[in-house]
């Protein structure tokens, strides 16, 4: 991964739950009342803007969510609002 923006990031991954989304997981995450939506798995703490990171690991088939917390220079939301959650499908 290569972070190209101006902002550091830190990308965290968690296997969702059957029928869980990210939006579910970073609500679990700012409010964390019940189950979680899944089960942290880990991530790449602070990538700096320009700066290359490998992560190599095995992840069995599933849904996962990719999400950034860091917050935004200019706005102090966090990268997740402004785009960085994402799903994807292992198979």
């Amino acid at each position: 991964m290569t972070r190209t923006l101006k902002d550091d990031a830190f990308v965290f991954s968690k296997p969702l739950s059957p029928g869980k989304t990210p939006a579910a997981m970073a609500a679990f995450a700012e409010k964390p009342v019940g189950a979680p939506p899944g089960m942290p798995m880990g991530g790449i703490t602070d990538i700096l803007p320009g700066d290359t990171v490998y992560l190599p690991v095995t992840i069995p088939a599933g849904e996962y969510a990719f999400i950034c917390f860091d917050p935004d220079a200019k706005d102090g939301k966090p990268h997740l609002v402004h785009g960085m959650i994402k799903q994807i499908s292992i198979t």
